[in-house]
């Protein structure tokens, strides 16, 4: 969307929020998204998601404990569900926020905190917790997340570990596999184009495409920015574009040379 046709989606759904507090000024989405399209600075969004965190959690456990003494047992597993994602929803923005705030262990306690109460991962808060645990080095932890997802986040992770131990093999191999994953997207890996963080929720995309990849990237800024660098990429991003456009042209020769 251009910037007039984002200005009035923007306010549309701005319009739509406040919509919604006038008819339950408890609606906890309405609130939390209403707070972060007015209050751009990610510092004072972690705040308020901290400071309102318990208030939203007994809110929703209190709806749930009313709505499943009325039903019976298929229903109240259903009402359970529906009546605390907004409280789960919060914790996702939560550790999103703190690991953009570089926070990374309250980004950790809050993904993990989420984990534990709803496994099932709705919201794709591992995808948060595997770039926090690669910024702490965690290295058992993210290898642990990688054999589950091995989508680009938990392969960025991977990669940015095995660069910052100078395993610049391996560090190769885990481009090797990012190309695998995502044919086509080499100029995704090269560019690195970091995007506007979703206004009212966070971006859904369709997985293993080019789009996924692109937002794995833009979220993955915490780790390939980090260090000065000429380019303006940071350390491990400079290295991984130049690697990509190496592999590339590797690529493209054995093409020329087949042919």
């Amino acid at each position: 969307a251009g910037d007039a046709l984002a200005d009035s989606l923007t306010a549309r759904g701005l319009a739509l929020l406040e919509e919604a507090l006038s008819l339950d000024p408890n609606c906890h989405d309405a609130v939390r998204m209403s707070f972060s399209l007015k209050t751009p600075s990610a510092e004072a969004r972690w705040r308020f998601l901290v400071e309102r965190e318990e208030s939203v959690r007994l809110s929703c456990e209190s709806t749930r404990d009313q709505l499943c003494a009325e039903l019976d047992e298929t229903r109240a597993a259903l009402a359970e569900n529906v009546s605390m994602r907004p409280w789960w929803r919060w914790l996702a923005d939560m550790a999103e926020c703190a690991l953009i705030c570089g926070r990374n262990r309250a980004a950790i306690d809050a993904a993990e905190r989420l984990l534990a109460a709803e496994p099932s991962d709705l919201s794709d808060v591992r995808r948060t917790l595997v770039y926090a645990l690669a910024k702490l080095e965690d290295e058992d932890g993210v290898r642990r997340l990688a054999a589950e997802a091995g989508d680009a986040w938990s392969l960025l992770a991977g990669l940015a570990l095995a660069h910052k131990r100078c395993d610049f093999a391996e560090a190769r191999r885990q481009v090797e596999r990012l190309l695998a994953a995502y044919p086509g997207c080499a100029s995704v890996l090269m560019r690195q184009i970091e995007i506007p963080d979703g206004r009212f929720a966070r971006i859904r995309v369709p997985a293993r495409g080019e789009d996924e990849l692109i937002l794995a990237v833009s979220e993955g800024v915490v780790l390939l920015q980090e260090g000065a660098e000429r380019s303006g990429k940071g350390v491990l991003g400079a290295w991984l574009a130049r690697t990509v456009s190496e592999l590339a042209g590797e690529k493209d020769d054995e093409g020329a040379i087949r042919s």
